[in-house]
């Protein structure tokens, strides 16, 4: 399996294959599940970031 990193903050990543659910409330604040049942929350701008990576991502796939 292909190992893919978005990382969040300064020395902090998240491997995007561990990502269970993504939920985005109407500020574009969101909240990431991963796997091993831990919750990131994104403010605005990550949260931005991170749809901007996964678009990347899978249309690169």
């Amino acid at each position: 399996m292909e190992m893919k990193f978005f990382e969040v903050k300064e020395g902090y990543y998240i491997n995007i294959n561990y990502i269970v659910s993504i939920y985005y409330d109407k500020t574009d604040v969101a909240t990431v599940t991963l796997t091993t049942e831990e919750v990131v929350h994104l403010n605005a701008v990550d949260a931005i970031r991170l749809k901007m990576f996964l678009a990347k991502y899978l249309n690169t796939k």
